[in-house]
């Protein structure tokens, strides 16, 4: 299977089967955050989080940012690796004087205390920083010195998104958003945690793929949010409200009326529940090119392709990849529609369709919110309609102008 990478984009990749004795034959995989990133040759790679260390720094390049660490806590994250001239630098002062961190993994750096810890954790498209609260503590908010070149306060604040307390209550933790300002060069973040379970998780996160959370939304207590930590279906304890959620991927270079010969998405389990029983639908709005969800009358005012049932879910494990039943007859459906073209954008459905009440039944993947590097994937496998006398050159000509490279 070769990459056939002058089609790849941030979000996407396509491969072409021909090694395989499978001319006409494609694979396309395609996510809700990044999943390439172009090096300094500006080819296409795929994303790797293993940092290159030297002494006490840490350097992660293998992403579309550039973010350096010291294990004082000092951070410098260039938005684009491409630009050095635009940067974030964050000194260890202040709330973070005199904290020495440790790795914790291949993708993080890690101060503990009996009270609380502080994490530092890279991911596709973003740098978290979390503040892991124990137990009751005596401050409600915490300062970070923060420089910037290359923007202005507005660009800075611009990544500096969905910033929350979120708590350990199960299956529906308390959100509640930080204040924050910035005034002088420091940061400000306050928050309150009256009432919360502990362990409560204090998230202020660079994310680098503005405006990438819209990409991904859930139905909660009839309450719509484009920045829940989770893809979920599944009932509340009453039985009453039940979870629904939807992805949408964009840039999907399949050409209308190829065959769909294989489909289905990838979840990352979030958390662990046993509890039975689950049963939900898998749908595709039937539309062109849809676009963002944005509220919900919205999310319920889509119109949806026959839907594929996913029945009596076995337990899930946090940690694991659970892949949905095949979605190739909703997805051909979208495919077939006289307006579709290459290039445009497939919106995936998770409804749950009547769980029964006893023990919170539900499942919950992550969310683009809750991991950029484990939102749901998509997974197609397709024959190309060009295949009698077209070679596969001329197909390529044909979708080139169709790539994105970027925005949601």
């Amino acid at each position: 299977m070769q990459a056939v990478k002058e089609l790849w984009t941030p979000t996407t990749r396509l491969y072409n089967r021909a090694d395989e004795g499978q001319p006409h034959k494609y694979v396309w995989d395609g996510g809700i955050a990044w999943q390439n990133y172009r090096d300094d040759t500006l080819e296409w790679q795929p994303i790797d989080l293993t940092p290159d260390i030297t002494g006490n720094i840490y350097r992660v390049r293998k992403v579309p940012y550039d973010l350096t660490l010291l294990t004082t806590g000092a951070r410098i994250i260039r938005p684009d690796r491409h630009i050095p001239s635009r940067a974030i630098t964050l000194p260890p002062n202040r709330f973070l004087a005199g904290k020495t961190f440790t790795p914790s993994g291949l993708d993080s750096l890690l101060w503990q205390s009996p009270s609380y810890d502080i994490q530092i954790r890279w991911e596709n498209s973003r740098v978290k920083f979390d503040v892991i609260v124990k137990q009751p503590i005596s401050f409600d908010r915490f300062q970070l010195d923060i420089d910037k070149t290359g923007m202005s306060d507005v660009e800075l604040l611009g990544f500096i998104t969905n910033l929350k307390a979120i708590d350990s209550t199960q299956p529906e933790p308390i959100v509640r958003p930080l204040s924050v300002s910035l005034n002088a060069g420091v940061l400000e973040l306050g928050f309150d945690l009256t009432g919360m379970t502990f362990p409560v998780t204090i998230d202020p996160t660079l994310d680098l793929q503005v405006g990438a959370s819209a990409a991904d939304s859930r139905v909660s207590e009839e309450v719509w949010s484009a920045t829940s930590t989770v893809f979920a279906v599944g009932s509340n304890t009453d039985g009453i409200n039940f979870f629904r959620s939807q992805g949408r991927f964009t840039s999907v270079t399949i050409a209308q009326a190829d065959t769909i010969d294989v489909a289905y998405a990838t979840l990352r389990v979030r958390t662990t529940n046993s509890a039975t029983v689950v049963r939900s639908n898998l749908l595709f709005e039937n539309a062109d090119n849809p676009g963002n969800v944005t509220s919900l009358s919205d999310f319920d005012a889509r119109v949806m392709t026959a839907a594929v049932a996913w029945d009596n879910i076995p337990a899930w494990t946090a940690g694991d990849d659970k892949n949905t039943p095949s979605i190739v007859t909703p997805c051909q459906t979208v495919i077939n529609r006289a307006g579709w073209v290459s290039g445009n954008a497939l919106n995936l459905f998770w409804k749950d369709s009547g769980s029964d009440i006893g023990g919170s039944p539900s499942r919950t993947a992550q969310s683009y919110n809750g991991s950029t590097t484990f939102a749901p994937k998509l997974h197609i496998e397709y024959t190309g309609a060009a295949a009698a006398g077209q070679p596969y050159s001329a197909r390529v000509q044909q979708v080139a102008g169709m790539r994105t490279y970027g925005g949601f």
